[in-house]
C-alpha cells in the first residue's frame, strides 16, 4: 500500500494505512467470532461454560479484539483534518457511521444484555439471540465499513495516478 501512496504526506498516509489495516482486521476477526466461535458456544454446555469463558484472560480479549475494533474511530476522526488527497470529508463521515453504530449497539445491547450475563452463566437462549442478531446489527454495518474503506483506498490511489 505504501508503494501506491508515495505522494501522500507521511501523517496522512499512516493514518489511512493504520485505519485500513485495522478495519480489515476488525471485520475478519468479527466474522470469525460470529460464524465460528458463536456456534461453538452453543454446544459447550453449562458444565464447561465458565471455565471456557475464563480461558482467555480479559486483558488479552481487550488487546486482541476490543481495542483494535475501536481505534479506527479515532483514526477516522483524525482523518477529518488530515486525510489523504482524493478522499473527501463526506466519505470519512460515511465511514464513521457504521463504526459508531457498531460501537453504540455493542455498548448498549450486546455487552449489557448478552455478553455480561453470559460471563456469569451459560444460556443457550442468549447465545442463540447473539447468533441471530449479531450479523444484522453489527455484521452488515461492518461490511459497509469494509467497502467504504476499500473505496477510499481506490480514490487515494487514483488521485496519485499510481493505481488503476
Amino acid at each position: 500500500m505504501n508503494i501506491y501512496f508515495k505522494e501522500v504526506k507521511l501523517l496522512r498516509r499512516w493514518l489511512f494505512m493504520l485505519s485500513f489495516a485495522l478495519v480489515f482486521y476488525l471485520v475478519g476477526s468479527d466474522y470469525v467470532e460470529k460464524f465460528i466461535n458463536y456456534p461453538v458456544w452453543a454446544v459447550i454446555g453449562q458444565k464447561d461454560w465458565l471455565s471456557f469463558r475464563t480461558a482467555v484472560p480479559a486483558v488479552q480479549l481487550l488487546l486482541i479484539y476490543v481495542i483494535p475494533a475501536f481505534v479506527p474511530i479515532l483514526l477516522l476522526l483524525l482523518m477529518i483534518w488530515w486525510r489523504p488527497q482524493g478522499v473527501n470529508r463526506a466519505l470519512i463521515f460515511l465511514a464513521l457511521l457504521p463504526e459508531l453504530w457498531a460501537f453504540v449497539v455493542t455498548g448498549n445491547y450486546f455487552v449489557p444484555q448478552i455478553q455480561g450475563p453470559l460471563s456469569k452463566a451459560y444460556s443457550l437462549s442468549l447465545i442463540e439471540e447473539l447468533m441471530r442478531n449479531d450479523f444484522p446489527l453489527r455484521g452488515i454495518p461492518l461490511l459497509m465499513l469494509l467497502v467504504i474503506t476499500a473505496v477510499m483506498f481506490i480514490k487515494i490511489a487514483k488521485h496519485n495516478q499510481n493505481f488503476i
